[in-house]
């Protein structure tokens, strides 16, 4: 999941490089660095769930496949991250926005079927030796969540208000 991140990144850089008012020689960089770590990330992240895939034992495996919620993650991962390489790959020979868009859409479901499949592997490893996850009570510690959802919040508003100062942003004049 950390290495889709690249992939991600790539999709981010696509999006920026398409709709932003940036000079054209910055979007074309973004541009080209987006599509490159889309396509290669997108690659990457291929192998790598593949690999943990294969790592795991046959028991998990086993339970993987068995299980009506989990068994579909790895072949969604795969299919997602293969739209992901593509749309960054396809962005270095057409620019547009069906690629940037393509590749974000792609990054949000790698990413949410890199989560499934790695909670399945989870479950599924401890319920493998006795442990169902989904049995254990729970107490929440509703001071603790306020202050992550007040602080949450706030985060976003940062974000927000950044993302409003860069769009009304006027180019910095160059002195020669």
């Amino acid at each position: 999941m950390m290495l889709t991140s690249f992939a991600v990144t790539g999709a981010g850089l696509l999006l920026t490089a398409r709709f932003s008012r940036a000079a054209a020689p910055v979007r074309s960089l973004m541009g080209r660095w987006g599509g490159w770590l889309a396509g290669v990330g997108g690659l990457l992240s291929m192998g790598l769930g593949v690999w943990v895939h294969s790592a795991q034992p046959s028991i998990v495996k086993a339970a993987l496949a068995a299980h009506r919620f989990y068994a579909w993650s790895l072949p969604g991962f795969l299919v997602c991250a293969t739209l992901l390489s593509l749309s960054g790959f396809l962005s270095l020979k057409r620019a547009g926005w069906i690629p940037a868009v393509g590749a974000a859409g792609a990054g949000f479901l790698t990413t949410t079927m890199a989560v499934i499949a790695r909670d399945g592997i989870r479950d599924l490893t401890l319920l493998a030796k006795g442990f169902d996850v989904w049995q254990q009570p729970v107490a929440s510690n509703w001071q603790a969540v306020t202050i992550f959802l007040v602080l949450f919040v706030a985060g976003v508003g940062v974000i927000g208000w950044m993302a409003y100062v860069l769009a009304k942003a006027k180019g910095v004049a160059r002195h020669a």
